[in-house]
């Protein structure tokens, strides 16, 4: 596993995620989600999302990364 000082937003979903490890061999991320709930601004941790599942996420992601690429 790596760990990373990335996060992600979803315009369309309100939605937050904080990428705190990345784990190439299974090729997963695992995110803080803030407003995981979608009304109550809930905090969630721990949540593996595969890179299928990230990609197929509706409307339009930002990817906030201090990394250049």
């Amino acid at each position: 596993m790596t760990s990373c000082a990335s996060a992600i937003t979803s315009a369309w979903y309100e939605h937050s995620m904080i990428v705190t490890d990345i784990d190439w061999d299974i090729d997963t991320i695992t995110v803080t989600e803030v407003n995981a709930d979608y009304e109550n601004c809930q905090i969630s941790w721990g949540r593996q999302i595969t890179r299928s599942e990230l990609l197929g996420m509706e409307g339009d992601l930002t990817y906030y990364t201090r990394y250049a690429n």
